[in-house]
Formats: structure tokens, sequence, C-alpha cells
């Protein structure tokens, strides 16, 4: 007997398929994450070459799912202008543009060192760190292992700590044991923490001299948007989605994703001059305050929600 008068769906899955048969006099909202196009991020890893096309094949029906929800629905919301550019045009224009937005109070600087049960950092002078959900190439973790050894051969103080569950997502995630027998590092400067409770993550961020988040163009991960709340000091890959946040020199750096030696040697001078770094990390900052905190995005998104429902409503 429940009749909701809001579905508010996230479709890619398939969560939602039959929603609109169940609730047929309910007003839906879908979230488009991500449309799989073949563009950059489909031919990011090959270089650009084409690719066979049973390899899209998999992609076209993840397609499916939120297509048979956006054919029907009320309000259709994303979180980047980027992500909006992968929808076909005549779907694209219905689509809204907010971020779901970053908790600044809580994502916030603060001078602190790393030390948590089985990680002492606390001496340290310097800290570069990357965090992710797993050990991901979308989110470049094998340019960023790879870059380790001329970054510490460079920063003999330096040590690295990397915050990732080397199981999270086994299909995507490159394996550790490989990597490491082909790029040798000093294991008593490079930590690895596993996934860990929230607060030991801003840990990571408020204790970091410069740190490190690459993606592929793909959506872009929380941790972008955190790790800028919390004014790190930021190497991001030069690549579209980081380009609508990023702005190099300014609230951080950018580089070339493929360049394992680039990020190295721009680790390496962040760290020399990091005490001068003080208006990029503001900047970093001032960025999320101004353009994606949740105490404003929320109302935005609900402001839009009611005033599109109200609306919908009155039309029937």
């Amino acid at each position: 007997g429940f009749e909701p008068d809001i579905v508010y769906a996230h479709p890619r899955w398939g969560c939602s398929f039959f929603a609109q048969d169940i609730f047929p006099q309910a007003f839906h909202a879908v979230y488009a994450e991500w449309y799989y196009t073949k563009g950059a991020n489909y031919t990011f890893f090959t270089q650009g070459a084409a690719r066979p096309a049973v390899e899209f094949a998999q992609s076209r029906v993840r397609n499916l799912c939120q297509l048979n929800a956006l054919a029907e629905c009320d309000l259709v919301v994303t979180a980047t202008s980027w992500q909006k550019k992968q929808y076909p045009q005549q779907i694209a224009k219905h689509i809204h543009v907010i971020h779901e937005g970053v908790d600044t109070d809580f994502f916030s600087p603060k001078p602190e060192r790393f030390r948590i049960e089985g990680c002492d950092l606390s001496t340290v002078k310097e800290l570069v760190t990357f965090s992710g959900r797993g050990l991901e190439p979308f989110r470049g973790f094998p340019q960023f292992y790879r870059s380790l050894p001329r970054l510490l051969a460079a920063r003999p103080e330096c040590h690295v700590l990397i915050m990732a569950s080397e199981r999270q997502g086994s299909d995507e995630t490159v394996s550790l044991e490989r990597l490491r027998e082909e790029v040798p590092v000093d294991s008593r400067r490079v930590h690895f923490v596993g996934f860990r409770p929230y607060e030991e993550y801003r840990l990571l961020l408020r204790a970091s001299t410069v740190h490190v988040y690459f993606t592929a163009p793909f959506a872009l991960s929380a941790g972008l948007f955190e790790s800028m709340s919390c004014g790190c000091l930021l190497v991001s890959s030069d690549t579209e989605p980081v380009r609508e946040v990023v702005r190099h020199g300014e609230n951080g750096f950018l580089c070339d994703f493929w360049d394992h030696d680039m990020l190295a040697d721009m680790t390496t001078e962040l760290l020399a001059r990091s005490d001068a770094m003080g208006p990029v990390r503001a900047a970093a900052r001032q960025s999320i305050v101004e353009e994606y905190n949740l105490k404003v995005q929320i109302p935005r998104h609900m402001d839009l929600l009611l005033s599109t429902y109200a609306d919908w409503k009155k039309a029937r």
C-alpha cells in the first residue's frame, strides 16, 4: 500500500528498472552517474587506438539500465559538467549539474602528524600520500608506484603513505606483488595501511606534504574534493575531468597521467618548495568551500528537486 511521492534512483546497475511500473503515479528523479561512450574514457588505455567492436558490448549493456530510466523520468541530475558531456545530446540538454558536495567542516585543514596503530610516521619530515578505493589503474596507481624510486632517491628524508585496499575491485586492481617485482622500492619508506576509518583517512590528508590524485577520464571520486578541502598540496593528472576542478599552479598542479618521471620530478620540486606553497593550499580549500560545500550543495539539490516536483504536480 505504500505510494511514494518521489522516487530518486541511481539506475546504472538496474536497481530501479521496474520502479516506473510499480509506482506509475510517482515523480521519478534519476542520478546520471556515467554513460559509457567510445570516446576518451574508452580508448584512454590504448592511447587512442581503436578497440575490437566486441569489447564495447559490456558497456553498451551497462547503458541499457539507465536509458530505461532516462526515457521516462521527470528530473535528471549529475555531479560534473564532464559527466554530463558523456551523455547523448538529446539527453544531456535535460541534465542538471549539481555536485553532491563535501563536508568542509569535517574535511578541514589542521597541522597533524600521522600516527595510527601499526604505523607511526609522526617524526618524518616529508610525507607523500596516495589514497583510493583500491590499487586501480583507472586511478593511476601503477604510475604513482613507478614514480617512487626516482622520488625517494631525490628526497632522502621523504616517506610515502598509501591508504587503499589491495583486494577491492579485483577486476580493476593491479597486482601489487607483480608491481613490487617490477619496481623495487625501499619498504622502510613506503607504507601501506589499507582501508581505514574516516578519521584516519582525514589524518592522512592533514599530515600530507604532497598528495597525489590521478584519474583516467571517468567520474571524479570523492578523494579529489576531500583532499582539496583539507588544503592538500595536490599533484593531479592532467585529464579532462580533473581540469574542471584543478587549475594548474593556482589550486594544485597537473601532471601527464602516463609520465611517472614527470610525476616524480614535480613531487620532488613541490617537496622542496612546500613552505612557499601556502597560497596554493589555501586556494585548494577555497575552491571547495565556494563551489562544492555540502552545506550549499544539498539545499541547491533539494530546491531543484522540490521545485521541479511542484511544477510537475501542478501540470498533472
